[in-house]
């Protein structure tokens, strides 16, 4: 395995290019300065206010209206009421934010030798090192899950030091300390969510505070311990919840190390290495990449890939939230998008590799949201702005269980809950824990399945509709009486609409048989299933995104949402020959001239290409990724003409999901190695990585061609293997000499706990 460490030997010259630290619910992101050490803070439930994001009462007359107007054929009058009558109903959300800065002072300038900044992922730890007059300095920082504490290390060897530290916001409200300890209290943006900020320091040397700083003097070793608690998880007392640990900074650091390393060990991959790249600090490793001068370097691939996967063990755990939209890290008192969780695709892509990547456990944190947070809201947004049973969630939310409609007409789209239930199957199927079924999935499923079987009604084909709704982001050019084009938002039965439901009525059915449920809803859910209109062909041979063939504003859109049905729904499967193509089609339009800056939506094709076995398709956006999408420290960025310039979580997970999908797949009821192996990794290994049925995998290939597996399952029974193109009839011997043939590329095992293969 390699060390995967990210290395430079500059400081971050921007918030961008900085080493994040977390352990779920709190976070933080070091600038690696010299002089000062700046520390942006954040603490997950940091939402700066809720808001009034109620609707008015006559919410529901408003969206009958719409629905009325477009099962008449009225779609322009739809979209028009819409757009004016229904504009006060389009709520906005506060944004997520930092807590502040942390600024540790050390010396009286910058100027140093052999500097080095380092951020190791399979510890999660990053580490400064400089030599400065004659003395070396050492810094090292993690947060520890076991502990619930930020750890700040700094030692020098052949010296002693003198260091400030001191906490910034500008929601200040109360500063207090004594000793070697310091309590501050402040508020979000809005001030309607307080929070504690406390630090201690614990030094062989001499501790004071003076004039609202905590000083060190005379060490040769100090440590900087943070705490954050908020109003909001805490109550009215928050402030007197601030702990910090009794154990010695090396205990701290050996079980943090042992917990961090546990998960981050589980899994791994090799690809083609450029050897004279691996050292490189990352700066010139990403000039070397993005100017040409190396390609391939696979091992930029896997260190991307196990960054993503870093991420989401800093950032998601047992007992916290689920990552944002920029996980855990934010660097202002409001963020893009107010950092919320999109519904519409972007939650749903951090976690898409959490069941493969084998970091099951961090999959939790969704879906205790789901329950907690989007539950019971999203009934009570069925029951008033519907008059309906169930569950709906729209396109975003925060803590404060948001499910209603926002932002604008796109934001009608109801599938957000749907589409959220289907990570709940995914994590059944990739365990089997029948009792997550049944305890923790069963009902938020039913719920968003009895919300759209209340609401379906009958069009004039005579076929189920739900509605209205809208493709994500995504309008559709129509001509007006007078021969005008006119874009239209709101629409029935979109593509993507009918994929989504056709996906939770085959969950909640399958779900039901399990647990042994068999009532009036599992009924209804089968005939509305039955009763959906058929997904269509269009003009350009495309998967039609709307129930007529419509024009798309933006043929280069970000969203692909008529093709989930192939990724993540896996619903449209090798067989339905014709519909993948036609989604092939549907991906090659968006892809050839794409009006997108963004690494998520730079991510979904690679995904679709993934899904159709077209390797070689799917690793230029990939390599888009790095190249256009990725800071010094690998965080996802993007460009934008209103942001400039942004961090954006989604595409550092969706990476690691892309990857996945080319290495191993297991939707089709078999476990298919390499199905979508470029060109640029003729050789290779993974490790660790799991497919549905309780499976972990290992595997080893050359020039294409697998030579070693290695699988344990979970549960004893049969499996079958799916080999590459390459190998339809290959021989393979087990570790007693037993002799497994493939037949057309597939073999069948009867595995009892564990099994290993070699070519013969």
């Amino acid at each position: 395995m390699h060390n995967y460490i990210l290395q430079n030997t500059t400081p971050a010259a921007e918030w961008f290019d900085s080493y994040p630290i977390g352990n779920g619910r709190m976070g933080a992101t070091l600038m690696g300065g010299v002089a000062q050490e700046v520390v942006y803070l954040n603490e997950e439930t940091l939402f700066s206010s809720r808001n009034n994001t109620d609707h008015s009462p006559e919410i529901y007359d408003k969206i009958q209206h719409i629905r009325n107007l477009l099962l008449e054929g009225k779609d322009i009058e739809a979209d028009k009421f819409a757009k004016n009558d229904m504009a006060s109903e389009y709520k906005r959300i506060s944004s997520y934010g930092m807590a502040g800065m942390l600024k540790i002072s050390l010396h009286n300038c910058d100027a140093c030798m052999n500097y080095r900044r380092n951020l190791d992922i399979m510890n999660g730890k990053a580490v400064v090192e400089y030599d400065l007059g004659g003395v070396h300095y050492k810094r090292e920082s993690f947060i520890s899950y076991p502990d619930d504490v930020m750890v700040f290390h700094i030692t020098c060897d052949g010296g002693k030091f003198d260091a400030s530290v001191n906490y910034e916001y500008a929601k200040c409200l109360s500063r207090a300390g004594e000793g070697n300890e310091f309590h501050a209290v402040s508020e979000t943006l809005f001030g309607n969510h307080r929070f504690a900020v406390g630090l201690r320091i614990e030094t062989d040397g001499k501790a004071c505070f003076k004039d609202g700083i905590l000083t060190s003097f005379d060490a040769s070793e100090l440590t900087v311990f943070c705490d954050i608690k908020t109003e909001f998880r805490k109550g009215v007392e928050f402030e007197k919840e601030l702990k910090f640990p009794k154990l010695v900074y090396n205990e701290l650091l050996s079980r943090h190390t042992d917990d961090f390393s546990s998960l981050m060990n589980r899994a791994d991959i090799e690809l083609p290495k450029a050897e004279e790249m691996e050292n490189l600090p990352m700066h010139s490793r990403m000039l070397a990449y993005v100017t040409g001068a190396i390609i391939p370097d696979g091992g930029l691939f896997a260190l991307h890939w196990q960054f993503g996967r870093y991420l989401l063990v800093s950032s998601s755990r047992p007992g916290s939230l689920p990552a944002n939209l920029q996980g855990l890290w934010v660097n202002d008192i409001a963020a893009p998008w107010s950092s919320d969780y999109h519904t519409n695709v972007n939650l749903q892509m951090n976690y898409w590799a959490a069941e493969s990547a084998n970091l099951s456990e961090c999959h939790i944190p969704l879906f205790d949201y789901m329950n907690k947070f989007l539950l019971e809201p999203g009934k009570e947004s069925a029951k008033f702005i519907y008059h309906s049973r169930g569950c709906v969630v729209h396109h975003l939310s925060n803590i404060y269980g948001f499910t209603g409609i926002a932002d604008g007409v796109w934001g009608i789209w109801p599938m957000g809950g749907a589409w959220l239930a289907h990570h709940m199957w995914e994590h059944y199927l990739f365990t089997k824990d029948e009792k997550f079924l049944r305890d923790e999935a069963y009902e938020f499923i039913r719920q968003c399945a009895i919300f759209f079987i209340d609401n379906a009604v009958k069009t004039r084909e005579g076929y189920f509709a739900t509605l209205p709704s809208s493709v994500q982001e995504q309008e559709y050019k129509t001509r007006d009486g007078n021969g005008e084009e006119y874009k239209v938002w709101v629409a029935l039965n979109t593509t993507m609409d009918i994929e989504t439901i056709d996906m939770l009525m085959l969950v909640y059915k399958r779900a039901s048989e399990i647990l042994c449920i068999d009532d009036e809803d599992v009924k209804r859910a089968s005939v509305l299933k039955n009763g959906l209109p058929p997904l269509k062909t269009g003009k350009h041979g495309q998967l039609q995104e709307w129930s007529e063939d419509y024009e798309e504003s933006d043929v280069g859109h970000n969203h692909i949402a008529h093709c989930y049905a192939l990724f993540p729904f896996g619903t449209v499967t090798r067989d339905m020959k014709e519909l993948r193509n036609a989604m092939r089609i549907s991906v090659d339009r968006r892809t050839k001239r794409p009006s997108y800056s963004m690494g998520w939506s730079t991510i979904l094709p690679s995904l679709m290409y993934s899904r159709l076995g077209l390797g070689d398709k799917a690793y230029p956006f990939l390599r888009r990724v790095i190249v256009t999408n990725s800071s010094n420290s690998l965080l996802g960025t993007f460009l934008s003409s209103a942001i400039k310039k942004g961090f954006q979580i989604d595409s550092n997970f969706g990476f690691v999901a892309a990857v996945n999908e080319m290495l191993i797949q297991s939707h089709e009821g078999m476990i298919s190695l390499l199905p979508a192996i470029p060109g640029a990794w003729k050789d290779g290994s993974f490790r660790g990585l799991c497919a549905r049925g309780g499976y972990t995998v290992d595997a080893k290939w050359n020039d294409f061609q697998i030579n070693e597996i290695n699988i344990e399952a979970k549960f004893d029974g049969e499996c079958i293997i799916e080999l590459p193109e390459t190998q339809k009839n290959m021989s393979f011997v087990d570790d007693d000499g037993a002799v497994y043939t493939a037949k057309e590329r597939k073999i069948k095992l009867e595995i009892v706990k564990e099994i290993h293969l070699k070519v013969k």
